[in-house]
């Protein structure tokens, strides 16, 4: 199984097989460097491991084994700014930290999309049950403040125990 403390590299191509060199290069140039990074304690690709490659002999992923389990989604992010826009071979990061960040930053815009729509509509609502925008607004507070708080205890209880991405 995947370790927690594990970024996958996933190279693949329509075009060419990984003994291709056009193939081979890519992911030289893409891996390139990273074995001397703090946070990488080893690659394995299919050199060391020849299972690595897919049974159609088109694709293949090296295994980045991290130092700190903490580190995989800053290393995550620079990887992510290694990934080139297109090209004949495909690269894609993934393990638990990129699909971990990637919730994250889809979960945090789709919030923001849904606050920005349903926070007017509420307001208006209010005013029409409660009459004047001050008695709307009271409501808002509340809810305001409630959330400041509970944020607030998540925080502080972060620190002394783990806890879901989804708490929030």
């Amino acid at each position: 199984g995947q370790s927690p403390s594990n970024l996958t590299v996933v190279f693949s191509s329509d075009s060419f097989g990984v003994t291709d060199p056009r193939f081979q290069q890519t992911m030289a140039a893409f891996l390139s460097g990273l074995d001397q990074h703090p946070q990488i304690q080893s690659i394995t690709t299919y050199v060391s491991l020849p299972s690595l490659v897919s049974t159609d002999g088109k694709a293949t992923y090296a295994v980045l084994a991290l130092r700190d389990p903490n580190a995989g989604k800053a290393l995550y992010a620079e990887l992510k700014t290694r990934l080139p826009a297109s090209g004949d071979v495909r690269i894609a990061v993934t393990g638990l930290a990129a699909v971990n960040s990637d919730i994250m930053e889809v979960s945090e815009r789709d919030l923001q999309r849904a606050e920005m729509i349903s926070l007017p509509l509420v307001l208006l609502a209010l005013i029409v049950v409660f009459g004047t925008l001050l008695a709307a607004g009271a409501p808002l507070i509340v809810g305001a403040v409630s959330v400041v708080t509970t944020l607030a205890l998540v925080y502080f209880l972060g620190h002394y125990t783990d806890m879901s991405v989804f708490v929030l």
